[in-house]
C-alpha cells in the first residue's frame, strides 16, 4: 500500500527531477530555448514561475494518450457510445493538427478546435483567423453516409467538445 506522504514525495521528485537536470544542461552553456514536457501540474508551475523565457510546450504522446483516455471514459456513459468510433480518428487528428501547425500555437488550437465541427459533417465555420475549413476534399456521398456522425450539441458531441 502507498501512503499519502509517499506519492507526495513521488510528485516532488518528479520536478525536482526535472530542476535538477535543466540546470545541469544549463550548466554545460547550452541555451535551453523550448522545452517539452508532460502535462505534469508542479512542472507547469515551475516552468511559468521561474523559467518565463524557455518556451513550454507539452509532448504530444502526452496528450494524445490523455486524450484518448478521456474520450474511452466518455464513450462509456449514457448517450456516447457513437463516440468510440471515433477516437483513434480524433487521436490521429490531433497528431495531425500537431504536425501541420508550423509550430505556431494559434494555429494549432484553431485547428484542434475544429474536430468538434468536423465529427458533424461540417467541414467549414467562420470565426477562425488561421482555420476555417477542413484540409481534405470534400467528402462523397459515399463516404458521408458510411461515417456515424455526432449530432451537434448531442451529449456525446458536448463530451467531445468538454475534453477538447
Amino acid at each position: 500500500m502507498v501512503s499519502v506522504s509517499q506519492v507526495a514525495n513521488s510528485n516532488q521528485m518528479e520536478k525536482t527531477g526535472f530542476i535538477v537536470t535543466l540546470a545541469s544542461i544549463e550548466a554545460t552553456c547550452i541555451e535551453v530555448k523550448s522545452m517539452s514536457t508532460d502535462r505534469h501540474t508542479q512542472i507547469k508551475k515551475e516552468m511559468r514561475v521561474n523559467q518565463p523565457s524557455i518556451n513550454h510546450q507539452f509532448d504530444p504522446w502526452h496528450l494524445a494518450k490523455t486524450v484518448n483516455k478521456k474520450l474511452s471514459a466518455a464513450s462509456k456513459k449514457s448517450g456516447c457510445s457513437y463516440l468510440a468510433l471515433w477516437i483513434a480518428s480524433i487521436v490521429n487528428y490531433l497528431w495531425w493538427c500537431a504536425e501541420s501547425c508550423n509550430k505556431d500555437a494559434e494555429v494549432l488550437q484553431e485547428k484542434w478546435l475544429s474536430v468538434i465541427h468536423h465529427i458533424t459533417n461540417k467541414h467549414s465555420w467562420p470565426g477562425n483567423k488561421h482555420f476555417q475549413k477542413c484540409d481534405h476534399q470534400p467528402l462523397s456521398r459515399e463516404q458521408q453516409d458510411k461515417n456515424k456522425w455526432l449530432k451537434s450539441g448531442s451529449t456525446a458531441h458536448k463530451a467531445l467538445g468538454n475534453i477538447v
